[in-house]
């Protein structure tokens, strides 16, 4: 599987050996440096990124009988190549340190995650999001999955 997306003033090449593109690609956009990514050794990491958007798609608050099967056969097939969730894998640390977040800070980030929820299939109630917000903060594992 391979796509491009452009969005000025950058361009992201997933395909295998777009390597190869870098420098006229670079040129193309009047680009003086590139950023490469490369994740060939993540793909484990990729699936666990991949099953989550998955299970997401379960529960969505428009999900259907199609959108679940969907959900279900991509789980079964994880084991395919999959650059975007490699790519989540590879972001998030970098998204998390930017957004470096304080224990002082739990308290607004539940008060804005409830202000207007996202669907989900249990209520999304500030203390609930707080106790979890918590817990992920001080690396707690859920009791069970």
């Amino acid at each position: 599987m391979s796509f491009v997306y452009q969005s000025l003033p950058g361009k992201v090449i997933f395909a295998n050996g777009a390597i190869t593109q870098a420098r006229t690609e670079a040129a193309a956009l009047g680009l003086q440096r590139v950023l490469v990514l490369s994740t060939p050794s993540k793909l484990a990491l990729a699936e666990r990124v991949a099953a989550a958007h998955c299970v997401e798609g379960l529960y969505a608050q428009n999900c259907n009988p199609i959108t679940s099967l969907m959900a279900e056969a991509a789980i079964r097939a994880l084991a395919a190549n999959l650059p975007h969730a490699e790519t989540h894998a590879v972001i998030l640390p970098h998204v998390v340190a930017y957004n470096r977040l304080q224990a002082g800070d739990l308290d607004q980030v539940a008060e804005l995650a409830t202000r207007n929820p996202y669907y989900n299939p249990r209520p999304v109630e500030r203390t609930g999001v707080r106790t979890l917000l918590q817990a992920a903060f001080d690396g707690i594992r859920p009791a069970s999955l």
